[in-house]
């Protein structure tokens, strides 16, 4: 059974693996291979630890005692990162990470109108399905191909205040 709970610092060394296993060449099509490289690096345990004791939102998924999954929100408009395990994908793990988010975003920080990422080829039809619209082209930054998408955090209100009559 599934359990998210904040991450903590012991939780860097576990967390850099994952990051280390999900995105690799398959999943970041369009990424140059020194900015994948770069990425790796720049997630190191020690620079894990460092982005655990400043996010305004981070969260893990632990099942079976390993940390399966990883939601880091280093600003409260803007989501840096969400990883599942491969094995993983597609089991509601990372709906939930990222719903988990997004009502933190809604409860904490109501003057966010927008929350924004910068998704792959391969996972912008995961954020489109969770009501995320394209914010702009693809773009090159660094050797790493991506788009900025956003989530309108009214829409959310909207929804829960929708009643639909016969």
């Amino acid at each position: 059974m599934p359990i998210f709970r904040p991450a903590n610092p012991d939780d860097a060394e576990r967390i850099s693996h994952l990051l280390t296993v999900t995105f690799d060449v398959n999943s970041t099509p369009g990424w140059e291979i020194d900015a994948l490289a770069r990425f790796h690096a720049r997630n190191n345990y020690e620079q894990i630890d460092i982005a655990i004791a400043t996010a305004v939102y981070q969260e893990v998924c632990v099942n079976s005692g390993e940390i399966v999954a990883y939601l880091y929100m280093p600003r409260p408009y803007l989501i840096g990162i969400l990883a599942v395990h491969p094995s993983l994908q597609g089991h509601g793990i990372g709906s939930a990470l990222l719903q988990r988010g997004r009502q933190y975003v809604l409860s904490h920080h109501p003057e966010v109108t927008v929350l924004q990422v910068n998704a792959t080829e391969r996972s912008e039809p995961f954020y489109a399905a969770h009501s995320f619209f394209p914010l702009s082209p693809y773009v090159m930054m660094e050797g790493m191909r991506f788009r900025r998408m956003g989530y309108w955090c009214g829409l959310a209100v909207l929804n829960r205040d929708l009643r639909v009559e016969d």
